[in-house]
């Protein structure tokens, strides 16, 4: 009996050392922000639920819907208006809003993060209705159905944002393992929320420069992209005299994203969070990333990055809050023109994005943490006879991640 128990045991134990690096027979399938409905439902809260796949907004009264509405127009995320997707709550609520952005007024606005607000139709000073296909991110309902959420609406109030769910895997089913010497990895399928290979990706680890990724975010959603800072002494990290920014200079938003996700620059996320304040960027970090799902995040310094710590299960989360929402920002990681890129368009930058010349490569970043290793995040569009597969691999604390990636890339084309 007891060489029979220590049998079970050990072929346990082989079944979840396969678990942690092939495709299963039944995949661990991560979820999409649909996922939360269901527990507002649960809960039988009242809340408001905004589908931008389905171009509706619905309001759910103790869990049961109440009632639904067109949405008009929405953000388009590939010129940096997407509508964010995430848990939000309601700020506030204006009966005629204004935007600083767009110079219009917006009746019966519902403030609920950042730039963002459910309205009803724009209009400028002149009475002049204001005519477009999307927003600038903003949710845009016709009067009386934006009437209706304003009167619906009260403070702290969820908001979920769904942005796609996830859709039908179309993967095969690998059965060869692969041996990888990082401490952490994920490697799955973005559009599908399909994990194929796994490990310790529960654990939470240095986010180190990948840090960068989760303060593009919060800083392009909460800050005018017209505006410019002007870079002080203060600004200069430690004092060192910075080898892209220069004293004096003014720089806006978007220029300065790209030292920041290309070059690693501390000195321009410093000047970043000067827009809103140090302590304001760093509780909005936190708070975006627990908006969209990134649960196990503590981010609590800018100086030291290597004190933030992050799942590869959270990562994934921000990969995929990116690629749907703030697409640019992966543009940017591989040395591609934005919108508002300004006067970095003229700058030859050294790109630090290890697999920034892959054609298959969509965006992503690498780091090093002290007495850890090297991380990276990086997204891949993989092609097999019947579609594409966008492909987010994410690796912590590895001694070589060009190798471990290009191993699983190679593994992946079987």
């Amino acid at each position: 009996m007891w060489s029979l128990l220590k049998l079970l045991i050990a072929g346990l134990a082989f079944i979840n050392i396969l678990g942690e690096s092939h495709l299963s027979t039944h995949p661990l399938i991560l979820p999409d922000f649909s996922f939360k409905e269901e527990a507002l439902i649960k809960e039988k809260q009242d809340f408001i639920e905004i589908n931008l796949e389905e171009n509706k907004l619905s309001l759910f009264k103790e869990g049961a819907p109440k009632e639904t509405f067109d949405i008009l127009a929405k953000g388009n995320p590939d010129i940096w208006g997407g509508t964010p997707a995430g848990v939000y709550y309601v700020l506030a609520k204006y009966k005629i809003g204004y935007s600083n952005i767009s110079n219009v007024y917006m009746p019966y606005s519902v403030h609920f993060y950042g730039k963002y607000y459910i309205h009803g139709e724009p209009y400028y000073k002149n009475g002049k209705r204001l005519k477009s296909s999307f927003s600038g991110g903003c949710i845009r309902l016709d009067n009386p159905s934006a009437k209706k959420v304003f009167d619906f609406a009260k403070k702290n109030m969820p908001v979920l944002v769904i942005d796609q769910k996830n859709k039908d895997s179309a993967l095969l089913q690998i059965s060869n393992p692969i041996s990888l010497s990082a401490k952490s990895y994920l490697v799955a399928d973005l559009d599908s929320g399909q994990v194929i290979l796994k490990k310790s990706y529960l654990t939470t680890y240095p986010m180190g420069e990948l840090s960068y990724l989760l303060v593009a975010s919060v800083v392009a959603e909460n800050v005018d992209l017209r505006k410019k800072v002007e870079i002080t002494k203060a600004i200069l990290y430690k004092e060192r005299r910075s080898q892209i920014l220069k004293e004096g200079q003014k720089y806006g938003v978007v220029e300065l994203l790209y030292p920041m996700l290309i070059g690693s620059s501390k000195e321009a996320m410093i000047a970043l969070t000067y827009f809103l304040g140090q302590d304001k960027t760093k509780a909005l970090i936190q708070k975006k990333a627990k908006a969209i799902m990134m649960e196990n995040t503590e981010f609590v310094s800018f100086e030291n990055l290597s004190q933030n710590k992050a799942s590869a299960k959270d990562l994934f989360y921000l990969a995929r809050y990116i690629l749907f929402n703030r697409p640019p920002l992966f543009d940017i990681t591989k040395g591609e023109l934005v919108n508002f890129a300004g006067q970095f368009k003229d700058i030859k930058l050294t790109n630090q994005n290890i697999f920034s010349k892959r054609e298959d490569f969509i965006g992503g970043k690498a780091g090093f943490v002290p007495d850890f290793g090297q991380i990276g995040l990086f997204v891949f569009n993989l092609k097999d006879s019947q579609r594409s597969h966008r492909i987010v691999i994410i690796i912590l604390g590895a001694e070589d991640i060009k190798n471990e990636v290009e191993k699983i890339l190679n593994w992946l084309k079987q």
